[in-house]
């Protein structure tokens, strides 16, 4: 368990381009770099990507992107070592689960909470 007093990773200062995306097709390709860049173990360029996506959601395709979305860009903060981040992404996407309507799919809103859930536990543990 790590103690109350234990230094926190200092917040992660990115300079992450102000563009918007241009199309879906753009914004799912983004999403998609931003996957193989993560399993490259290029962290923040992937968290660049997810960024661009996050803010510029109006491609995202169903409800639950932008709360996938939220769960790794989540991922790539724990794995920079920016806790707060990661538990800023990881409650973002709690709440947009609540929020979708119970017609939604069932085992997608069970897998976002369960990845979300876990990101915030994973974040305090930070």
């Amino acid at each position: 368990m790590v103690s109350a007093t234990a230094p926190r990773a200092k917040t992660l200062k990115t300079n992450i381009p102000q563009r918007r995306i241009s199309c879906a097709g753009e914004y799912a390709a983004l999403k998609g770099e931003a996957a193989a860049l993560a399993k490259a173990g290029d962290y923040m360029r992937a968290y660049c990507n997810y960024s661009l996506c996050i803010a510029d959601e109006r491609f995202a395709v169903m409800d639950d992107d932008l709360a996938f979305t939220l769960t790794n860009r989540s991922l790539m903060s724990l794995k920079l070592g920016d806790y707060d981040a990661a538990l800023r992404d990881g409650l973002g996407a709690i709440e947009m689960v609540r929020c979708w309507p119970t017609t939604a799919n069932a085992t997608r809103r069970s897998r976002a909470m369960a990845k979300a859930l876990y990101r915030v536990g994973c974040a305090r543990m930070g």
